[in-house]
């Protein structure tokens, strides 16, 4: 049989004599014996094998919640699978040794000799948005305007500096020469800066030339690079940029939601080639210095953990990870998946590690973990979900919107040079809307937002017979930024990476100031009237249940509404940031609510409670009742399990172009 040409790319991992030995014979990539184990509800103590085999992939399944015991739990695992601690054994395993106390845990990673060289044995890629402190906040809205000197960084510089190499930009800003210059040069490719002539030249310290050798490898480095952006579509052309500019030569704050995805997944197997090339040259060094046959201790797998990879990627982006991960598995560098309890379960899974909310620990097959799964949810006793429900809704007349448009969009087209991102795109938002928007990533969708949203620079020139934001212009007084602000809310991943984060002590803000900010738009403290701070706790009673906070390596439930609103937003869990941020977006109670992604980082708890608030508000009264009745909502979602119900409008994109869509008629 042919390999793959995933297969073959990803084989490059494995350089030097063939690695295939038999599973049986290989140590396992990870072993607790009668392990006690933090927050392990029962049995007291816990036996689990990882196998480095080729044929067995793990997925580790957290619990609904973010708080609690079972969340403990699963960080404590994920920590001892990382190699960042240790547990104890039970006393009577310690006494079979060395005496009835416990003691700690022996070596966690057969598979690697010596537990020093652990780090480069395995890596970590979470794609959970974790965020440092000490940021002020970011302009996401940066990508639809013109970019910053610092801005302007693109994908294929941040990939090469992982690789251990400064080019392009970053070249220039650390005054040192660029390696791949004179291969530019002699291509024709070299372009200048924006803002530089093309005559300009960095200015190169003696300390910062580059060797041949060096040239040589940044050379080797951009091939490899080129080759895997090919694995995610980085390699094709994409909105933001003109003259068929391809993503990988993008500015990294121009890539959409679901590119950056991409791209991140793309630099963590970067960087894990840069660990395979310096493991393989050690191993031959070795084989180089010793007679003996190589075994199969000397012949390393690598361990690859990612957290929630998935989160965020369309259906075939989704599609096209799973099978690189699993060619990635089978050619010696072992993947391990750690997945929220709401995800779809990747098909190359084949073992489950599942812990649910009291810390319960359950391990088995896939295939007896959908069962399980299957009973637990009742399967067959759902409701109509996905489009069917939508155009359910749709004819019997709900989540359509009455009355005048809010957004008017009539064969309005956006083109960056010769790349058309919407094309003849036509849409009406009326009081009462609820749609949904899909598309691949980078199909246009936060183009299209971003006009929803009055912040895109064409906004201001397009045709009054075209483009209409509440009965009006953009350039109307009515529609100044400030009052814009007023009238819609927005929450998605790019304002929780932009979001401010410093402690008190800096200037930072409290949960309280996060929610409350959106009153007017703004990213900063403010003194409240006595009306909003009742307005911003009304909320947070609807939602505390919800919202935890990080307490070392576990978390805390916020129980206390009025302790909640008092602590700093940076302590928050991520899932928490972003319900916090979801609620920023409706305290003013705006008239239109744009919400792209905005579960992703969120469990299903999480995900549960603001998806009542978007489908249920016959329970409220008076003025509340009229508000949410009327609000229109944009949906963007890859995954139709998070759809809530009610919504009657639906829109999907594809290369700029409505292909499908239910209403919306303007």
């Amino acid at each position: 049989m042919v390999p793959s040409p995933r297969l073959r790319l990803l084989r490059g991992f494995c350089s030097g004599p063939s690695r295939i030995v038999q599973a049986a014979r290989r140590p396992p990539l990870f072993r607790l014996e009668d392990a006690i184990v933090k927050h392990l509800a029962a049995p007291p103590t816990l036996s689990l094998t990882i196998p480095d085999a080729s044929d067995r992939i793990f997925a580790l399944v957290g619990p609904s919640s973010s708080s609690g015991p079972g969340k403990a739990l699963q960080l404590v695992l994920l920590s001892h699978i990382l190699g960042q601690s240790r547990p104890q054994v039970a006393a009577a395993t310690a006494a079979a040794s060395d005496g009835a106390e416990p003691r700690m845990h022996g070596h966690l990673h057969p598979f690697v000799d010596d537990s020093r060289s652990l780090p480069s044995r395995i890596q970590h890629a979470s794609f959970v948005r974790q965020h440092a402190g000490g940021s002020d906040f970011s302009n996401f809205t940066a990508r639809y305007g013109a970019l910053r000197g610092e801005d302007q960084t693109t994908l294929f510089e941040a990939l090469m500096e992982v690789m251990g190499f400064h080019v392009g930009r970053i070249a220039r800003a650390n005054i040192v020469e660029d390696p791949l210059v004179d291969e530019q040069a002699e291509e024709g490719e070299q372009i200048p800066a924006a803002g530089e002539s093309s005559q300009a030249k960095p200015h190169v310290l003696p300390s910062g030339i580059a060797t041949p050798e060096t040239r040589r490898a940044a050379r080797a480095a951009k091939d490899r690079i080129e080759e895997y952006a090919k694995l995610f579509a980085l390699d094709r052309p994409g909105p933001g940029a003109g003259h068929g500019v391809r993503l990988l030569d993008q500015p990294l704050v121009s890539l959409s939601n679901g590119q950056t995805r991409r791209a991140r997944i793309l630099s963590s197997l970067v960087k894990l080639h840069g660990r395979r090339e310096i493991i393989s040259g050690e191993e031959e060094q070795i084989r180089d210095k010793s007679a003996s046959p190589s075994s199969p201790s000397s012949q390393s797998s690598l361990l690859l953990v990612l957290s929630e990879p998935y989160s965020g990627l369309d259906p075939p982006s989704r599609k096209r990870l799973t099978a690189v991960l699993g060619d990635l598995h089978r050619s010696g560098t072992r993947v391990v998946v750690l997945l929220r309890r709401q995800d779809e379960m990747p098909d190359i899974i084949t073992d489950v590690i599942d812990v649910d909310s009291q810390g319960h620990l359950w391990l088995g097959s896939k295939q007896e973990w959908e069962k399980r799964r299957a009973l637990a949810e009742g399967e067959g006793q759902h409701e109509e979900t996905g489009i069917m429900a939508i155009e359910r809704n749709h004819g019997e007349g709900k989540g359509t919107g009455r009355g005048e448009g809010l957004i008017e969009l009539r064969d309005v087209s956006i083109q960056y040079g010769d790349k058309v991102v919407l094309d003849n795109i036509s849409l009406a938002l009326r009081p009462g809307s609820r749609m949904i928007l899909q598309g691949d990533n980078g199909s246009g969708k936060t183009t299209l937002l971003s006009l929803l949203m009055g912040i895109h620079p064409m906004t201001f020139s397009l045709d009054p017979s075209k483009f209409r934001l509440f009965g009006r212009t953009r350039t109307s007084a009515e529609n100044a930024s400030k009052l814009l602000a007023r009238k819609i809310g927005y929450f998605g991943p790019d304002l929780l990476a932009a979001f401010p984060r410093k402690g008190l002590e800096s200037g930072g803000l409290r949960v309280v100031d996060a929610i409350g900010c959106g009153l007017e738009g703004t990213y900063a403290r403010a003194t409240w009237r006595p009306d909003q701070l009742e307005a911003i706790r009304a909320l947070a009673d609807r939602f505390k249940s919800t919202i935890s906070f990080r307490m070392g390596p576990a978390t805390m439930a916020a129980d206390d509404r009025d302790e909640m609103l008092r602590r700093p937003f940076i302590d928050l869990t991520s899932g928490s940031q972003a319900v916090v941020l979801f609620m920023r977006a409706i305290i003013q109670r705006p008239r239109l609510l744009i919400l792209d992604e905005p579960f992703q980082g969120m469990d299903s708890t999480q995900i549960d409670a603001v998806r009542h608030f978007l489908q249920d508000h016959q329970e409220e009264g008076g003025a509340e009742a009229n508000w949410r009745k009327n609000l229109a909502v944009v949906l963007v979602s890859h995954f139709e399990h998070e759809w809530p119900s009610g919504f009657g409008e639906y829109m999907f994109l594809d290369q700029g172009r409505a292909i499908r869509r239910i209403g919306l008629s303007p």
